[in-house]
């Protein structure tokens, strides 16, 4: 998922204003975790997360949103940029035309701003000196400033006033971590949430018969919990904070069609079809109620039936790592999941069994 970042515009101070513009509005360029075309900026959500458990799928539909805070570049530094020293100099010697200026607020070129106080450049001018080797800048390290953002809510305010408004990067690693909720790291992981591949299996398995049940039962490989109901899960975890959710996609019941009218259809079944044995289904007499399957009342004679199984998981999360479901899990929002699969019948009559 990338979150879509829209830097806000603020009024300038013209000096500083003009020192950003002319010496860090950096061309479009893609680094670990963001990416920045012209004035805006995507976050790569999946950079900072790890995932573990049935994390294989690819689930559309799901909307994970963007986070209430990020760290944005303010300056550039790949060589691909035409920088090798990166913005290490140009920053420092703007934090130094800050303190001179007494300004409190640092501006973009496209009118973005940040920070707050009179004091406000001289807590990063330490790390700006380093970074730049200040006096001499001869030896200035490869990096980029990146400056923190919001969406405008509650929650983004929130977050600005916890985290600092600027932060140097070394080239190639992440920037800060987006302060991402736990339920959007709950959504990320149900997006990538794998089910199953389900199969049914028919008992008579080559030819049904009209009148005779025809029993159906579920194959597909998952964790069951201590009643039998099949689960699925997805841990996500966040190394550089900790924050770790679970996932976890419970099946409902296997519901059946059968391809046609003339049927008779026995259900709900059991998320894993017919509990029947496979002596009590040989032995099991025309027109016989059964846990889960289908009576056909007449032949195929136009082509086989397409019997249709299907079953619906339900998502649910909770901030831990346990792989089992715990009981304090919530409702994942639209976290609804389906999974399908069709087989042929051949439905034969024999006059012996009819009526």
């Amino acid at each position: 998922m990338q979150a879509l970042i829209a830097r806000r515009a603020a009024g300038a101070a013209a000096a500083v204003c003009v020192l950003l513009a002319a010496a860090l509005a950096a061309p479009s360029s893609a680094r670990a975790g963001v990416i920045c075309q012209g004035q805006g900026c995507s976050i790569s959500l999946g950079a900072y997360i790890h995932l573990s458990g049935d994390d294989n799928g690819s689930n559309p539909g799901v909307a994970v949103p963007p986070p209430p805070c990020w760290y944005s570049t303010v300056s550039g530094t790949d060589p691909a940029e035409g920088a090798p020293a990166g913005a290490a100099v140009p920053m420092d010697k703007f934090f130094r035309a800050g303190i001179k200026a007494d300004s409190g607020q640092w501006f973009d070129a496209d009118g973005s701003s940040g920070g707050g106080g009179n004091t406000f450049f001289s807590q990063f001018e330490p790390q700006a000196d380093q970074v730049s080797d200040y006096k001499s800048y001869a030896h200035p390290q490869a990096g980029s400033w990146y400056g923190l953002d919001q969406d405008g809510s509650n929650a983004g305010g929130q977050c600005m006033a916890r985290r600092p408004w600027l932060a140097w990067v070394p080239q190639g690693a992440l920037p800060p971590p987006p302060d991402i909720p736990p339920l959007t790291l709950a959504l990320y992981a149900f997006k990538h949430l794998s089910l199953p591949r389900m199969n049914l299996r028919l008992n008579p398995q080559t030819r049904s018969i009209v009148t005779l049940p025809t029993f159906v039962k579920t194959q597909m490989n998952t964790e069951t919990l201590p009643g039998g109901q099949p689960y699925r899960w997805v841990t996500a975890t966040i190394p550089a904070t900790g924050l770790t959710v679970t996932v976890w996609a419970l099946a409902g019941d296997l519901n059946i069609t059968a391809g046609t009218a003339a049927a008779t259809v026995y259900q709900p079944c059991h998320t894993m079809g017919s509990g029947a044995s496979g002596q009590q289904m040989a032995h099991t007499g025309a027109n016989a109620a059964i846990d889960c399957g289908v009576t056909y009342r007449q032949p195929s004679s136009s082509g086989p039936f397409t019997l249709t199984g299907t079953i619906t998981w339900r998502a649910y999360w909770a901030a831990t790592g346990s792989q089992t479901p715990t009981a304090n899990r919530q409702p994942v929002p639209n976290g609804i999941l389906v999974t399908r699969h069709q087989v042929p019948v051949d439905v034969a009559e024999v006059q012996g069994l009819n009526g």
